[in-house]
């Protein structure tokens, strides 16, 4: 991923949307660039972890 900011919480994979935002996040975290943003516990991320 060249970016820096996932994509939007509208596009679709595998018929879920929010789900390639998602997958976007998790990659940046692990790249250490979400600058500690928790994303697993907050908004719609925690439901789709869930």
């Amino acid at each position: 991923m060249q970016k820096l900011h996932p994509r939007s919480p509208y596009e679709k994979l595998g018929g879920y949307v929010h789900l390639p935002r998602l997958i976007d996040k998790a990659r940046l975290h692990r790249k250490g660039l979400l600058n500690g943003y928790n994303y697993k516990t907050v908004g719609f991320d925690k439901h789709l972890l869930a």
